[in-house]
């Protein structure tokens, strides 16, 4: 007669000491497959499904999921909490627009900011 097998968890705190939950073996997982692989995969993988998503839901797509994230924050988060993440928005638009404004330059044959 075989040994039964484990019994498996849904969350930590239903899992008694020893026993596997579904984070341990998707950990677990992935953790086999970037042995088995490496990281390329994931990037490679990662770049196929974003692919495949701008050409199904669009290009604005990313756009407008972004707006639901930040209107779902505004509901769940005080202006203190999102302050971090509006400070880090914020310097990553000011880089982006001097890299246009860089790039813009380049492409005319002048000095940035002149």
């Amino acid at each position: 007669m075989s040994e039964r097998a484990p019994r498996i968890h849904a969350t930590v705190e239903e899992a008694p000491p020893g026993e596997l939950t579904m984070s341990d073996i998707a950990r677990k997982g992935g953790e086999a497959t970037k042995a088995r692989y490496g990281r390329e995969h994931y990037v490679t993988i990662g770049k196929a499904g974003g692919r495949a998503t701008k050409e199904r839901y669009g290009p604005g797509h990313y756009a407008r999921i972004g707006q639901i994230g930040v209107q779902r924050a505004a509901e769940v988060m005080t202006p203190e909490d999102r302050r971090p993440y509006a400070e880090k928005a914020g310097r990553r638009v000011r880089e982006l627009t001097a890299l246009g404004r860089r790039l813009e330059a380049e492409e005319q044959g002048k000095e940035p900011g002149r």
